[in-house]
């Protein structure tokens, strides 16, 4: 039998696993809390049962599910936790991964991946959805191209991305329309992007902005 705390701060989504889960003959659901407050003092409270895996959202008040995740696992290294989120930033999984979570499941992909995240853990082993994963990765090689551009190339992009015009750039940056126009060839090259939606669609999804 494998038991589980749930924890997430909408009704819906709690009963949403709970009621997933329990498909499984071999799987409990102890409780569902909603705040990582709840979960840290239901965790060191004394329960006839033994948590096996806690089910994290992360993203909630007070001290969250990152914080939550971290006292738990000061205070019990073993315990097993897998973050249920929306976000991809890789420094917060990175963040989750090093205190020690074992999974990090997409809320978009619960039905898809909750159940193999769970074997993961069991084992002592990593989960990461394949899309959060994905996403992860075209992350890193953004960033890698975005350190490529120059001070002056970043200026120019930062300010395009907050919707000024070239002749705005121009004028601020006491160059030429033609230099910017330019640098703007060149920073859609390093970016390996060709069209001005392209530019502004990337620089919006990595908030890229003054």
């Amino acid at each position: 039998m494998v038991n589980f705390l749930i924890v997430d701060d909408h009704d819906i989504i709690r009963e949403g696993i709970k009621t997933l889960l329990e498909t499984k003959v071999s799987y409990t659901v102890i409780d569902t809390v909603s705040s990582g407050e709840e979960a840290y003092r239901f965790f060191t409270s004394r329960h006839e049962q033994p948590i096996d895996i806690i089910l994290m959202d992360i993203t909630m008040e007070g001290y969250g599910g990152l914080e939550a995740s971290k006292r738990i696992l000061k205070r019990n290294p073993e315990q097993k936790i897998i973050i249920m989120t929306m976000h991809d930033n890789p420094v917060l999984i990175d963040q989750a991964i090093h205190i020690g979570v074992l999974g990090f499941v997409s809320k978009n992909a619960l039905t898809q991946d909750l159940f193999a995240a769970i074997e993961f853990a069991l084992n002592k082993r990593i989960f990461i959805s394949p899309k959060l994963k994905a996403n992860i990765e075209n992350k890193k090689s953004y960033d890698k191209k975005l350190a490529s551009l120059t001070s002056r190339e970043l200026d120019i992009l930062k300010m395009i991305a907050s919707g000024d015009k070239m002749e705005k750039v121009a004028d601020t940056l006491f160059i030429s329309k033609k230099t910017v126009a330019n640098n703007l060839a060149i920073i859609k090259s390093k970016l390996d992007i060709e069209t001005d939606y392209e530019l502004f669609s990337l620089t919006l999804k990595n908030n890229i902005v003054i």
